[in-house]
């Protein structure tokens, strides 16, 4: 993917009269209402805030050129937009002492994690405007024919990071640990469930149950088995529950780790998925599927 990919046809604004950073995001966020689905006041709030430092970063890059990273939920995907001004814009936010100033704006907003933009391509289109003759002409463009006409910059090559949040499954089913043996069976019957995960009061991961260890329950011979060494149910003859089949050593990944890195642990824990947490709250599944399809079926 090149940075030209990123970067919609009307998302250019060249030798704005603006006076503060404030003004140079806000038409380039306004130019991009479509693609990132924001309403005028929504879009109006986000610009203030990416120039206050209050929300995404900014990122300089030499005297005259800042990159603003953000974030918008729910966009479509990562879009990029460039303005310059005919004369420095102030740049003032709360971790700044005193006032800088700039020439140039890349804007570039994400649904996902501002990660995605600062491990990849925020080094490459920095790599390419560290040229000072590429700084120059971007700087000097008069029209954005002539910002389209900067080859390097355009066709600067990204590979997106893909983080285990682009492969999601969201978290559907959930059982507790007093959940009976044949309520778990007829939820995974029923719902085609290969595991499910056993919740506390705060959806904090304390189990896993998948197909193999309701087998563990019901097929006779393995019943006996498990027994014998003191697991697979309660001693009292009571029907057994989830804390009493749950396998509680899980492995759990968070959305914002890579997702190479969570198929490895996949392989390497010979498991069909792994558990997505969020501050300890279970909030999802990756599985190898999702992964496979992900990588090489999009």
């Amino acid at each position: 993917m090149t940075f030209s990919d990123l970067l919609h046809e009307r998302a250019i604004a060249v030798q704005l009269d603006a006076s503060e950073l404030g003004g140079v995001l806000e038409t380039l966020v306004e130019r991009l209402t479509a693609e990132i689905g924001l309403t005028g006041k929504v879009g109006k709030a986000l610009a203030a805030d990416l120039a206050a430092g209050e929300r995404g970063e900014i990122v300089r890059i030499g005297e005259s050129i800042l990159f603003v990273l953000g974030r918008v939920e729910g966009a479509a995907g990562t879009v990029a937009a460039i303005g310059t001004s005919s004369r420095p814009v102030e740049v003032r936010t709360k971790n700044m002492e005193g006032v800088e100033q700039a020439r140039a704006v890349l804007l570039l907003l994400t649904p996902r994690r501002l990660d995605s933009l600062r491990e990849d391509l925020v080094p490459a289109l920095a790599r390419t405007l560290r040229d000072e003759r590429q700084a120059s002409r971007l700087l000097a463009a008069r029209s954005a024919e002539d910002v389209r006409a900067l080859n390097d910059l355009m066709t600067t090559e990204f590979r997106e990071v893909l983080l285990v949040e682009d492969a999601l499954t969201p978290l559907r089913y959930r059982i507790y640990p007093d959940t009976p043996l044949d309520e778990i069976v007829d939820l995974m019957v029923r719902r085609e469930l290969h595991a499910v995960p056993v919740v506390g009061e705060n959806l904090e991961v304390l189990g896993i149950i998948s197909e193999g260890d309701i087998l563990g329950q019901l097929l006779p011979g393995r019943r006996k088995q498990a027994e014998g060494t003191g697991g697979g149910g309660p001693t009292d003859g009571s029907p057994p529950t989830a804390r009493d089949i749950m396998t509680r050593t899980v492995m759990c990944v968070s959305e914002d780790q890579s997702l190479l890195e969570a198929g490895n642990l996949m392989m390497n824990r010979e498991v069909e998925q792994l558990p997505v947490v969020r501050e300890g709250e279970l909030i999802g599944f990756v599985t190898r599927h999702a992964i496979l399809r992900r990588i090489f079926g999009e």
